[in-house]
């Protein structure tokens, strides 16, 4: 490719999972962005800064089957919903509800033909996630585009001791974590007073659940999905990151690890005390105190604070006087 080449994209438009429009256009040439190799993986620099760790699914990954049905599942189910127009009052019944779809490699009714097996798809309570991406002004186009998009997919090994497997959409704004069957099960059985406390307090700490899925591959086993927003999708460099559960049993990072941007620190590894203006800090006490009352009412109790530090001053360091902090619950 020349360096004059014009950098394009195709935007198409969906009904109901199916193309009906294509349009290329071209991008601005300005858009800048980094990668270099290490060892299998990519390291990731973001326009802001950010370095992230993750390996793109490409095709011949060993997870981009798993990604391109995911992909399909969501454009489809998104899609579906968009077509009904404006969506109506969440009832009971939407609590409940499962829309299964059968992916066959030829095309279905309403599915296109595809380049992955034959796959299984459901989509778990459509109208609540459509509505609680609205609550969080998700837009439904930025959201069909950020995960279902051209790009790739990366995939990130588990932070925690979950055993988790995440990918993470490629402009950073989206978190896909598999999920296990008692875990998808928890999250429905607390998702009436998700969605509730959502609505009353729309600034929350707690995790954004924008929409949940399973893939049944031909032959294959379930494979449950959570998309949440990712805290850190942000215009200003993250220097530190925390997960601060409010103990000191385990709590303490290996300091080879500390000097890596990307590591998530713990409670020990904290150095400093946050002095904040007298009213945002009872907003954020406040709104930590409804937000624990909720997962307390769901019997919830492993649950940590996610905490993202930027120096205004990056020179300063640890010492850094003036540091701008971002919480959110996880």
């Amino acid at each position: 490719r020349g360096s004059e080449a014009p950098r394009c994209v195709m935007v198409r438009e969906y009904s109901a999972g199916v193309v009906v429009s294509e349009q290329l256009r071209e991008l601005p040439r300005n858009l800048p962005r980094r990668r270099r190799k290490k060892g299998k993986r990519m390291l990731y620099t973001s326009l802001s800064g950010n370095e992230r760790l993750g390996e793109t699914v490409y095709k011949g990954h060993r997870s981009y089957e798993l990604m391109v049905n995911l992909q399909l599942g969501i454009r489809h189910s998104v899609g579906r919903l968009a077509a009904r127009g404006a969506p109506s009052e969440v009832v009971g019944s939407d609590f409940r509800a499962k829309v299964k779809v059968s992916f066959p490699r030829t095309g279905g009714p309403t599915t296109p033909p595809h380049s992955s097996g034959d796959f299984k798809w459901k989509d778990y309570c459509p109208a609540v996630f459509q509505e609680l991406r609205a609550l969080f002004g998700v837009d439904t186009g930025d959201y069909m585009l950020s995960v279902c998009g051209d790009k790739a997919l990366s995939q990130m090994g588990s932070p925690g001791k979950s055993g988790s497997v995440f990918f993470i959409s490629d402009d950073d704004r989206f978190i896909i974590k598999t999920m296990r069957k008692h875990e998808c099960k928890l999250l429905m059985e607390m998702l009436p007073r998700y969605h509730a406390h959502v609505r009353k307090y729309p600034q929350t700490l707690l995790t954004r659940f924008l929409g949940m899925y399973r893939v049944k591959p031909s032959g294959g086993r379930n494979v449950r999905f959570v998309v949440m927003g990712n805290l850190f999708c942000t215009d200003l460099r993250i220097h530190r990151r925390y997960d601060l559960k409010g103990s000191t049993q385990g709590r303490l990072t290996a300091p080879d690890k500390q000097l890596k941007s990307t590591t998530i620190l713990k409670d020990l590894d904290l150095p400093v005390v946050f002095k904040m203006e007298a009213t945002w800090r009872e907003k954020l006490m406040r709104q930590m105190v409804h937000d624990c009352h909720l997962l307390e009412r769901c019997r919830v109790m492993d649950y940590s604070l996610l905490l993202g530090v930027h120096y205004r001053d990056a020179a300063n360091g640890e010492g850094g006087g003036g540091a701008e902090a971002r919480q959110q619950g996880e």
